[in-house]
C-alpha cells in the first residue's frame, strides 16, 4: 500500500460533541394587531331644497322665496290682512273673523288639535268661564303649557297631540299684607279654558289669567267686614262691625278701543282716576265718621 504525506499547515479535522437534549430555536412574542374598523359612512343630511330651514319631507310649502320668513311646517308665517271691525266695536265682522281663522289654521300643523276647536272654546275664553260646568277658568300663556314648543320664528307647535283646554290646573297663590308680611299660600283648581299669545315672550311665558273676584279671595283682596277692634264684645261675642272694606286691586290695565288714540286714553284714565280718587276720600270720611 502506499504512504500519504499530509502538511499540517493546510489540512486540520475538528470534532464537537453536544450532550443533553435539544432546546428548541427561541420565538420573540409577537404583539396582536387590532383589526381596522372602517366607519360606515354618515348618512345623508336630508335636502332642504328651498333653503327655508324646514327639510323637505316636512315642508308643505316647498317653494318658498328665498329670505321668507317660515313657520314649523315651511309656510310662510308674516302674513298682512285688512281686516274690518264692527261699527262702534272691538269683534271682528263675520267675514273678517274667518279670513282670520283661515290664517291662522294655516300657520298649524295637519296634526294640531286647535285646527278642530269650536267656537265655545273662544267664547270661553273671553268670560274666563267654562260654559259647560259654569266654573270660573284660567287662560295661560302660550309658552307656559308644556305641549306648545316654540319655535325659531317665533311661533309654537303642538308637542303631544293634545290641548290644556281639555285639562285642570292648579294654581298657587301667595297673600302679602301691606305690610310685607307673607300669608299662608292658597291653592285652588282652575279648568283650562284656552290660551293666549301675546307676542311678547316674558308675557306668554310668565302670565296666566282668572277672574278678578276669584285673584282678590285668593290674595284675601275681597270685600270684607271692618271689625271695631277695641270696642266691647257684642252679646254674641263678635266684635261690633265698623263698616264694609271693599274689594282692592295693586293695578289697572286699562285696553283701549280700535280707533282710541293715545291722548284720548290717557285723558281718560285721568279722569276715572280722579273720580276714584274722590270716591276713596268720601269713604274714608264716611268710616272716620262712624269711628268717631
Amino acid at each position: 500500500m502506499g504512504t500519504a504525506a499530509l502538511d499540517p499547515l493546510i489540512y486540520s479535522l475538528n470534532i464537537g460533541y453536544r450532550f443533553g437534549a435539544t432546546a428548541a430555536p427561541a420565538v420573540g412574542a409577537v404583539a396582536a394587531i387590532a383589526p381596522v374598523v372602517v366607519p360606515p359612512p354618515p348618512p345623508a343630511m336630508p335636502k332642504d331644497s328651498d333653503g327655508d330651514g324646514v327639510i323637505d319631507p316636512n315642508d308643505m310649502c316647498p317653494d318658498t322665496p328665498r329670505g321668507t320668513r317660515v313657520g314649523p311646517q315651511g309656510c310662510p308665517c308674516d302674513l298682512t290682512l285688512k281686516l274690518n271691525f264692527a261699527f262702534d266695536s272691538a269683534t271682528l265682522t263675520a267675514d273678517d273673523k274667518a279670513k282670520l281663522d283661515a290664517a291662522a289654521a294655516a300657520a298649524m300643523g295637519e296634526d294640531d288639535p286647535r285646527r278642530a276647536l269650536n267656537a265655545q272654546i273662544l267664547q270661553d275664553g273671553l268670560a274666563l268661564r267654562q260654559s259647560d260646568t259654569n266654573q270660573p277658568g284660567l287662560v295661560m300663556g302660550m309658552h307656559v303649557s308644556i305641549v306648545n314648543e316654540r319655535v325659531r320664528d317665533g311661533s309654537y307647535r303642538n308637542r303631544f297631540g293634545w290641548f290644556m283646554p281639555d285639562q285642570r290646573v292648579t294654581l298657587t297663590l301667595v297673600p302679602i299684607s301691606g305690610k310685607g308680611t307673607v300669608a299662608e299660600p292658597r291653592e285652588r283648581a282652575f279648568p283650562v279654558v284656552n290660551e293666549f299669545r301675546s307676542g311678547v315672550y316674558q308675557i306668554d311665558k310668565n302670565r296666566v289669567f282668572i277672574p278678578l273676584d276669584e285673584a282678590q279671595r285668593m290674595l284675601r283682596l275681597d270685600e270684607g267686614t271692618l271689625y271695631d277692634m277695641d270696642a266691647a264684645p257684642n252679646a254674641d261675642g263678635s266684635q261690633p262691625a265698623l263698616g264694609r272694606s271693599p274689594a282692592r286691586v295693586h293695578r289697572v290695565l286699562v285696553r283701549a278701543k280700535p280707533g282710541v288714540t293715545p291722548d284720548a286714553l290717557r285723558q281718560a284714565v285721568e279722569t276715572a282716576e280722579r273720580a276714584l280718587q274722590l270716591e276713596l276720600e268720601t269713604q274714608r270720611a264716611e268710616l272716620a265718621a262712624v269711628e268717631a
